[in-house]
């Protein structure tokens, strides 16, 4: 609810910005462009977010998976601790259960990971391109003539 009501703040004012300074015989082939490369923009933006999540998501759970390994005493303190506690819902499969509750924690935590990666280059981003601000021209207070 929060994100709808500024969203309406952020898209009034870029909406004025690009089309205020227009003739109002330009306003509908204007807003009809505006409207497009907006569309646009966010598809192209999502599918790069979406690259980025999958080609990090892969290189965390990587980098997790080499750390989880049968060397390692904690890891096996955890398997053996959860086949303990599986064993009472099936005591053939404990261990094996146990191990693939392992395997989904270690991608739970690659994909919160990720997430982080994907929150960090949408604020590095947005830092950037802030200052660009700056160098647009302010519309006239009585619309656009």
């Amino acid at each position: 609810m929060l994100r709808g009501f500024s969203m309406m703040f952020v898209i009034i004012a870029s909406n004025q910005m690009a089309l205020g300074r227009l003739p109002p015989m330009m306003m509908k082939n204007a807003a009809g462009l505006y409207n497009l490369m907006r569309n646009l923009g966010g598809a192209v933006g999502l599918a790069v977010i979406n690259t980025v999540i999958a080609t990090r998501m892969a290189v965390h759970g990587e980098a997790l998976r080499e750390q989880v390994t049968w060397a390692r005493p904690g890891v096996m303190a955890t398997v053996d601790s959860l086949a303990a506690r599986l064993s009472a819902v099936s005591p053939d499969g404990a261990q094996l259960m146990a191990l693939k509750r392992i395997a989904a924690l270690v991608d739970q935590q690659a994909l919160t990971l990720t997430y982080n990666d994907v929150f960090m280059a949408m604020g590095v981003a947005y830092f950037l391109a802030m200052p660009m601000t700056f160098l647009l021209a302010k519309p006239p207070a009585a619309g656009g003539h």
